[in-house]
């Protein structure tokens, strides 16, 4: 069973890098359902599912910052869009169930 999981989260986590590399809205509605996915008391396909989001959003939002940090923009020249995904991410990180996604 663990391995079947395994499999599946590596194959979704796959996919949702994809999709969510391309689209901030995206990335920060994946990261906020993550949350709720993550609340759940037993081991399911949404919580796996919310495992791979989380992830692969968390690695979105790595990414955002370190290009901010490269490039030395100012906080009042990020766009909105980075700017909610970094919120959506600062929710997530604030969760207790969080530790589940490192």
């Amino acid at each position: 069973m663990v391995f079947l999981c395994n499999i599946l989260f590596l194959f979704k986590q796959d996919t949702f890098t994809q999709q969510l590399k391309q689209d901030c809205h995206r990335t920060a509605r994946a990261l906020l359902g993550s949350i709720n996915a993550l609340s759940e008391h037993v081991l399911s396909v949404n919580k796996l599912y919310g495992l791979a989001h989380a992830r692969v959003g968390l690695s979105v939002v790595a990414g955002h910052l370190a290009d901010i940090v490269r490039q030395d923009i100012p906080p009042q020249a990020i766009p909105m869009d980075i700017w909610n995904v970094i919120e959506a991410a600062q929710q997530l990180c604030g969760q207790p169930h969080c530790i589940l996604v490192k």
